[in-house]
């Protein structure tokens, strides 16, 4: 969730840690945020560098491939 607060540091640090271990994560913009979907979705795009999967209403979903994750091979 990112409300009021801006995005700093620290949230990109704890979004950050959350794609290493999901490599896919949503993120709520609260009503009391002042950033509008698109902002928040290009600024953290860029400072995680990740992939915008979707966004819709005050909700994006962000992507980040695991390099130490196992893929899976499908037929």
């Amino acid at each position: 969730l990112l409300g009021k607060s801006d995005i700093d540091e620290s949230f990109i640090r704890s979004l950050d840690d959350a794609l290493a271990a999901n490599e896919l994560i949503k993120i709520a913009l609260l009503r009391t945020c002042d950033l509008t979907i698109d902002e928040a979705a290009d600024t953290l795009s860029k400072a995680l560098d990740a992939v915008i999967v979707q966004k819709v209403g005050r909700v994006t979903v962000l992507y980040r491939r695991n390099p130490d994750r196992p893929r899976i091979e499908l037929d």
